[in-house]
Order: structure tokens, then C-alpha cells, then sequence
């Protein structure tokens, strides 16, 4: 009785006909995709990065709050592969935003600096940025902020 209650009154929902606790869970993720997706199209539209990628944005962003990085670290809070993260910093380094530079004390180690031309580009889309995600997120009061914050993150740590 229960499940079939739930299932009549759910929206965008799955069509599986599992568990309560399958359906909830797969409802529960198609929302979560959508509205990523949906929140993710709208400020895309805007144009908020410019020309860069995500990625490149996200690694010239990073180095601004950051500092110099390795390319693993770079890679690891981007969740890019390797092959990925030397794919944008040598974009990023042709259009003069980024340096590499070998590590003084393990030469294995290569560091990427923000140059100020990579300054520069951060702190003039930067602002742009920050408003559509405010914007979008707008739908939520902060204190629901916080919370899907927290559930995020405790989803994301559950690995």
C-alpha cells in the first residue's frame, strides 16, 4: 500500500518497480542529476567562464585561492585523470595563463603557478561566475543551502 502510494505521488520519478527503499533511493538520484544538470545548463548559457573549460577554469580558479599546485593535486581535487590535467594546464600554459615549475627539493615534482596574465582572466570572470551560481542558488534559503551542503558532502565521503 505504501509503495504504491508513493509511486502515484511522485514526480519525475523512476518507472523500476523495486523496494521502497530502491525506488526512493533511484528517485532521489534522477532529481539530484536533473536539477545539477538544469542549474549546470542555465549558468553555462550565461557564459561565465568565457572561453575557458570547465577544467581550465577550475584550475585557474584553483591556483588563485590556492597557490601553486602540483599537476597530482590539481588532478585529484578536479577528479581529472592524469592524462586530463596535463591536456588543460598545457592549454592554459599556450595562452599564457599558468607556468610549470619543477619542484626545488624533489625535481620529480612539477608545480603549476597562476601567472598574472592567468590573474588577470580570474579575477575578471570570477565575479560573473560567483553571481549565477548565487543566482541559482537563490531557490533555496541559506539555511537550505547549508543543509544540501551537508548532504553532499556526506554523500561524497561515502566512498
Amino acid at each position: 500500500f505504501l509503495l504504491e502510494l508513493y509511486r502515484r505521488y511522485r514526480f519525475m520519478g523512476t518507472k523500476y518497480q523495486g523496494t521502497v527503499e530502491e525506488t526512493v533511493a533511484l528517485d532521489t538520484y534522477i532529481k539530484f542529476v536533473r536539477a545539477f544538470d538544469a542549474m549546470k545548463g542555465r549558468i553555462e548559457a550565461q557564459n561565465t567562464v568565457g572561453d575557458l573549460s570547465g577544467s581550465q577554469f577550475g584550475t585557474v580558479e584553483m591556483l588563485y585561492h590556492l597557490g601553486p599546485l602540483t599537476q597530482k593535486d590539481i588532478g585529484q581535487k578536479l577528479l581529472i585523470s592524469k592524462s586530463n590535467v596535463v591536456t588543460v594546464i598545457d592549454k592554459l600554459e599556450a595562452r599564457g595563463f599558468v607556468k610549470r615549475q619543477r619542484g626545488v627539493e624533489d625535481r620529480r615534482c612539477v608545480f603549476v603557478h597562476l601567472t598574472e596574465d592567468g590573474r588577470e582572466k580570474i579575477e575578471e570572470i570570477l565575479p560573473v561566475h560567483v553571481a549565477a551560481i548565487t543566482e541559482e542558488m537563490s531557490h533555496l534559503s541559506p539555511q537550505e543551502q547549508k543543509e544540501f551542503g551537508r548532504l553532499c558532502r556526506k554523500l561524497g565521503l561515502a566512498a
